[in-house]
């Protein structure tokens, strides 16, 4: 997975107003008054553009609440609805290593 920059939390915020549970900063005042950030992909996950690169919205809305994500963790949907990013929905699991013998 990619890393999200530090600084995502210049240009979003938490919205649980926002389909998406994320909106656009607005430049001036960081009023909140911009749209809505992601859009739905086919397989029902958020993605947004940022910087010219593709996040998840469920790993951006996670690390704005908690911080950087370990390369070797994911976040996942506790009610599987990937839809549903509120951060109450989500947690970060250790990948699992296969392993060979």
């Amino acid at each position: 997975m990619r890393n999200i920059p530090d600084h995502i939390n210049e240009a979003l915020f938490l919205d649980p107003d926002s389909p998406t549970f994320l909106r656009w900063v607005n430049p001036i005042g960081r009023a909140k008054v911009t749209g809505v950030a992601g859009c739905r992909r086919s397989d029902g996950y958020i993605q947004l553009n940022f910087e010219g690169k593709r996040y998840f919205a469920n790993r951006v809305v996670y690390h704005l609440v908690h911080g950087a994500i370990p390369d070797d963790v994911v976040i996942r949907h506790i009610d599987g609805d990937v839809s549903n990013n509120d951060p109450t929905n989500l947690v970060a699991l250790r990948k699992r290593i296969k392993q060979t013998n």
